[in-house]
């Protein structure tokens, strides 16, 4: 019987976690925001791989210490594509400019 009662723990403890995490989400239906696109940029290169980045910029603090990093040379300078978490409007906007890169921003 204890093991029993440990799957049901187990079980009702992620079934909980699983609705908690999902009723923070907010789903936006106004096609007009919360989206910033900035103005285009060209492209720097054509034709080949694109080059996926991902990065973490923890609430959006310290974007020059982040455009720094990007900006070395390293895995992730010139990517066709980055996508950064835990951004701002105005901070997403500042880091684009900073690369020299068109920017889309969505909030969730």
């Amino acid at each position: 019987m204890p093991a029993r009662r440990t799957v049901r723990v187990a079980l009702s403890i992620a079934a909980l976690t699983g609705l908690i995490g999902c009723a923070t989400a907010r789903h936006y239906d106004d096609p007009a925001g919360p989206i910033v696109v900035g103005p285009p940029v060209p492209p720097t290169h054509a034709g080949g791989d694109v080059r996926l980045v991902t990065f973490n910029i923890k609430f959006a603090e310290h974007v020059g210490r982040a455009a720094a990093l990007l900006s070395r040379q390293g895995p992730v300078h010139d990517a066709d594509v980055l996508f950064v978490q835990e951004m701002d409007g105005p901070g997403t906007e500042t880091l684009a400019r900073a690369l020299g890169l068109n920017f889309v921003y969505a909030c969730s």
